[in-house]
């Protein structure tokens, strides 16, 4: 959820982009983030139309559960904490990523990339999205994540500097960052050549997604679900091994698990095997949304007409 345009959106970017960026490298590792979560809740109670469409898209998923206010603010929780995660890059390093994040399952990464072929970590929009990424990096992976990276169009002069301040703190990742929109040759020549891509499998945020997309069911509706992070696997004969970033229990704040290999079908129809594919994808995610379900961040956009397909008027 963010808050909606106007003079107060725009104020508070002023604060967050300015003296709140200039102290979090003076704070102790990874402080900012219970300072991100306290924002979160400013921002969720400034603007209540906006917490009430979170709650009306949970209760489209969950129609049983009493526990969706609480569930709204933690997807606020988990977008804003993601968002703002970025200016505590420069103060990430060997030895403060620890108090940030772990990692599960990097045995299975290290046993694809040692035999010289390329892999893809498939990612929801759970947790911070950018750590995983400078983590992989700072530990003497070669990553390259696949983002949308488009400047807004008509936003005001605070919003454009804060997109461009986002922009300059994201060139401090080790990695290289690929723009969703550009060429998928240089991607598919990366994996052929035994490298590592991050893409996430569920949408770009923002209300405006980028890429083909096939229809599954997931959570009861039919929704329009990516199938790039699919696509790139098949074109490129790269493993794809589904990886997620959660709260941990742990002296970190989170943990990045990388799970075993998708298995990818196999047929002679493209379009087909990415349909049946993304529909097991989609139960994947279905699975992960259910236990964590205040983690994700694209609830704002999971509606008719956005990730749902609108019903027919009339039927």
């Amino acid at each position: 959820m963010n808050l909606s345009e106007g003079a107060l959106s725009d104020l508070l970017r002023l604060v967050l982009w300015y003296p709140y960026r200039w102290s979090v490298p003076l704070m102790a590792p990874a402080r900012e983030l219970e300072l991100s979560r306290r924002m979160a809740h400013l921002l969720a109670w400034l603007d209540p139309p906006a917490l009430s469409r979170v709650i009306g898209n949970l209760q489209r998923a969950f129609p049983g559960r009493t526990d969706l206010r609480a569930l709204a603010y933690a997807c606020v929780e988990s977008r804003i904490e993601s968002q703002y995660l970025n200016l505590s890059f420069e103060k990430l390093d060997q030895t403060t990523l620890p108090s940030y994040l772990s990692f599960e399952g990097l045995s299975r990464l290290d046993e694809i990339l040692a035999r010289g072929r390329g892999c893809i970590l498939a990612y929801p929009h759970m947790g911070p999205i950018m750590l995983p990424v400078f983590g992989l990096g700072l530990l003497g992976y070669r990553p390259s994540q696949i983002l949308a990276q488009d400047e807004p169009e008509g936003a005001s002069p605070a919003a454009l500097a804060a997109y461009r301040i986002r922009q300059c703190l994201e060139s401090r990742v080790p990695a290289t960052i690929v723009n969703a929109r550009s060429y998928l040759r240089p991607t598919l020549r990366r994996l052929r050549h035994g490298e590592l891509v991050l893409v996430s499998y569920d949408g770009t945020g923002g209300g405006e997604e980028v890429g083909r997309r096939v229809q599954v069911t997931m959570l009861g509706q039919q929704v329009l679900f990516p199938v790039g992070a699919l696509y790139l696997a098949h074109r490129s004969g790269a493993p794809l091994l589904p990886m997620v970033t959660l709260p941990s229990d742990g002296c970190e704040r989170y943990k990045t698990v990388i799970g075993h290999e998708f298995v990818l079908e196999q047929c002679d129809d493209l379009r087909e095997m990415l349909r049946k594919d993304a529909q097991r994808l989609a139960l994947e995610l279905d699975s992960l949304l259910t236990r964590h379900p205040g983690s994700w961040h694209l609830w704002p956009e999971f509606e008719p007409g956005r990730m749902i397909e609108p019903t027919p008027e009339g039927t």
